[in-house]
């Protein structure tokens, strides 16, 4: 009888601790990222804008959030996976869905066509860039009406594996448009120019496309489901309390961003 009573103490024990281990791993995330700074950044306070506002959403609802940071081929992977529980900053596409639950959109931000000042330009529609190089990066997507027109011939393209490469050739002349999400483009140029160089640059205040950014739970990952609902509401609590606005203005103000 007493060794069944301990066999039965045992059990409780390790059910308990089972319990317990659950509800730490329920209670944190874990999340691939890539370098897109500012708004993502390995080496910037709270790893960017969207990682910051992510990680005070989860908060509201007592999760944790873990990041790790990957190339973007592997960070994509390693979310559609299910290594980890998703991924940030991803805009949406039909194909994407497949994989992931999608949150409600976290931040949103202009893509828009650089070029320096001293080439007099202006569009409204895309038969206006007819014959001007544009510098594009490989995979990255301009927006169905930029696709369209690139598909139908319309556009002159010169394409580079990474936009730090398009912005070396806009200012050597070798192209004249560089379509770039507004913030992230003049975080660039000031990182990689010195002022006097920075200040050749500038954008066309109509974008092309407004950019709207999420948060993409992996459908590999059963816990998912409930998860986007959980962040929803933590990141509903979060623009209502104020700090929301709060996170983006200090990220513009420290950042300077445009």
């Amino acid at each position: 009888m007493r060794r069944q009573l301990q066999l039965i103490q045992i059990l409780v024990i390790v059910l308990i601790g089972g319990v317990c281990l659950e509800s730490r791993a329920a209670d944190k995330v874990r999340m691939a990222l890539m370098d897109y700074a500012p708004l993502i950044g390995e080496n910037m306070k709270g790893y960017g804008i969207e990682p910051a506002i992510v990680t005070a959403a989860f908060k509201q609802v007592n999760i944790d959030v873990e990041y790790d940071f990957f190339p973007p081929a592997r960070t994509f992977k390693a979310a559609e996976e299910g290594i980890y529980d998703g991924t940030v900053g991803w805009v949406w596409s039909e194909e994407r869905e497949k994989s992931f639950y999608y949150s409600d959109p976290i931040f949103e931000a202009s893509l828009v066509l650089f070029h320096l000042k001293s080439f007099v330009f202006d569009w409204e529609t895309m038969d206006d860039l007819k014959g001007i190089p544009i510098g594009i990066t490989a995979k990255n997507y301009y927006g169905p009406t930029f696709h369209e027109a690139l598909d139908a011939g319309k556009l002159t393209i010169d394409e580079a594996s990474k936009d730090a490469i398009q912005f070396e050739k806009l200012l050597r002349h070798r192209i004249k448009l560089l379509p770039m999400n507004v913030y992230t483009g003049h975080y660039m140029v000031r990182e990689q120019h010195d002022s006097e160089t920075a200040a050749l640059f500038i954008h066309h205040p109509r974008p092309l496309k407004t950019s709207v950014y999420h948060v993409l739970f992996s459908r590999a990952v059963k816990e998912n489901a409930a998860r986007v609902d959980l962040f929803n509401q933590g990141l509903r609590q979060l623009q209502a309390s104020g700090e929301y606005d709060r996170i983006i203005e200090e990220y513009k103000k420290e950042y300077k961003l445009e």
